[in-house]
């Protein structure tokens, strides 16, 4: 089950932009249990986050899943048809402030790089506006100020080029499933370290 429909390659950008954000968070240490890129309501959407617990939701080893386990789910306090509760959102990860000003402008950043666009440009295009607001509530919790910015948007920008090809590969893995566990994250980055 994906949170929506399957990107189409026109929106390989989304992709790219929310593996960026999964890129930096891994490589300073901010664990998440999921990132997923899609369609929903017409819109590109994605996210990287906690959600649910892996090991109920996001668990995309298995691609044949049993659909009628979703039905209601969200409705009411049952899941699955029985009187267990429903699984509780797990806490949204957490680092330090200025780690996730790094995360949160990194998939702007990858989206910049992947559409050949400075990153002015690639704000001009629109998107990644909660970023933005994420980003300016950090600045505020951490006593910085906009003119800080390109510092945190050059550390950002050195973990996405050294790490572009686990992107890349994180991207093509939300092209063709809609969202990946933090383990499967974790098997396409080594694989994509192999010469």
């Amino acid at each position: 089950m994906t949170p929506g429909d399957l990107l189409p390659e026109s929106a390989r950008y989304v992709a790219v932009h929310e593996a960026g954000h999964a890129i930096v968070s891994h490589y300073v240490g901010i664990e998440f249990a999921t990132v997923a890129a899609y369609v929903e309501g017409g819109s590109f959407d994605g996210f990287v986050g906690a959600g649910f617990p892996e090991d109920i939701y996001y668990d995309t080893a298995h691609e044949e899943e049993d659909e009628d386990q979703w039905d209601g789910f969200g409705d009411d306090d049952s899941f699955d048809g029985d009187d267990d509760p429903a699984p509780e959102p797990s806490p949204e990860p957490e680092g330090d402030p200025e780690q996730e000003i790094m995360v949160s402008l990194a998939g702007r950043i990858a989206e910049a790089r992947f559409l050949g666009y400075t990153l002015d440009e690639a704000a001009e295009n629109g998107g990644g506006v909660a970023d933005f607001d994420n980003v300016a509530l950090l600045l505020l919790k951490v006593g910085k100020t906009e003119a800080d910015i390109p510092a945190f948007m050059d550390r950002a920008s050195q973990i996405i080029d050294e790490h572009w090809l686990q992107t890349l590969a994180v991207a093509d893995a939300l092209m063709r499933r809609g969202k990946v566990s933090h383990r499967e994250f974790s098997d396409i980055i080594s694989e994509a370290k192999k010469p």
